[in-house]
């Protein structure tokens, strides 16, 4: 005997409320797997950051005692220039001391040329 219509109804409608069922469910562990990607993913990006921290504190570090360093030899050669240079004064006043001392003995010896008979005995003073 065919079945009722109610029946067909009813069987129909139960199967499309398990194919629902089933899709739902299909959907909910789809989204649980996402959802459990996601959380991967964020311990991972959370894992990077620290280390990125890390490795930028090291870098930091580095670079802080790279640039004391570098003072330190821009403060040395500082010095060594002000010394070159403090020498360089006290030549510079030497060779102007030394240029007048033979200004002085270049004019006294083109003055006592003058005088051949002047003893040259006299020039060494």
């Amino acid at each position: 005997m065919p079945e009722s219509f109610e029946k067909q109804t009813l069987k129909t409608i139960v199967d499309l409320l398990s194919v629902m069922r089933d899709n739902d469910n299909r959907n909910f562990d789809r989204v649980t797997a996402s959802i459990d990607a996601l959380a991967l993913n964020i311990a991972q990006l959370a894992a990077q950051q620290k280390q990125t921290s890390a490795n930028l504190e090291k870098w930091g570090e580095r670079t802080e005692k790279s640039i004391d360093r570098l003072t330190e030899a821009i403060r040395e050669t500082n010095q060594a220039i002000n010394g070159h240079l403090a020498v360089a004064q006290q030549q510079s006043a030497n060779i102007e001391a030394l240029t007048r001392l033979a200004t002085v003995l270049v004019s006294r010896t083109a003055y006592f040329a003058k005088f051949p008979s002047i003893p040259t005995k006299f020039l060494k003073s």
